[in-house]
């Protein structure tokens, strides 16, 4: 049952041309079969829409392109997945001077916190240590990848509590997965809220 988290935005301040705001999106498929089959019917999507065998779906950059936009998100539709989001208004009064640590940390911290009932049920469901993996879009910041290892590792078993309900917490880039690709593309969604993109989806949605 892995774990996909990407970002959009950034974390400097408006004032100094920086994005309104910070997101992270984590997208948690039911199981390792369901990603593999979802990562196939993504590339038989590029051999259908006469894409390159490479190329990489990505929110931002399919703006004009909404068929692709569409037949990807359908696509994932056909899964179980379900995801978090957590956001950071940077033209909020309380966040206006936020280093980026902090939102990094209010982000992640949130994203632990709405997938954990959603880790401990599936776990219960199996009745073993499922060990969760978690795969991170890599920006290349250690110290970030390192909250996100702290933060979901931190999230105890409900079967076993000395053990964590995450393993592995790793950094992958977007371009040779089409999980990561979905990330980004629930991330761009959730900064739509009302569009057709985020009603397509919104249902997924952890409250």
């Amino acid at each position: 049952m892995p774990t996909f988290i990407d970002e959009s935005g950034d974390t400097g301040p408006c004032s100094r041309g920086g994005k309104a705001y910070f997101r992270l999106a984590a997208v948690w498929i039911p199981s390792h079969a369901d990603a593999g089959a979802f990562r196939e019917d993504v590339r038989r999507l590029r051999l259908r829409l006469h894409l390159a065998e490479n190329y990489e779906f990505k929110y931002a950059e399919t703006h004009r392109a909404p068929d692709r936009r569409n037949e990807f998100l359908l696509a994932a539709l056909a899964y179980g997945f379900r995801f978090a989001v957590g956001e950071v208004d940077k033209n909020h009064a309380d966040w206006i001077d936020a280093p980026g640590s902090a939102q990094h940390w209010a982000c992640v911290t949130e994203l632990a916190a709405t997938l954990r009932p959603v880790y401990e049920a599936a776990e219960l469901q199996a009745g073993r240590l499922l060990k969760e993996p978690v795969v991170v879009d890599d920006n290349g910041d250690k110290h970030f990848l390192s909250l996100v290892k702290q933060q979901f590792r931190a999230l105890r078993s409900p079967i076993n509590p000395a053990a964590s309900l995450v393993g592995k917490v790793l950094f992958r880039g977007s371009s040779p997965d089409e999980l990561v690709q979905l990330a980004d593309m629930v991330c761009g969604a959730a900064g739509e809220i009302g569009s057709r993109w985020w009603d397509l989806i919104a249902d997924r949605c952890l409250p």
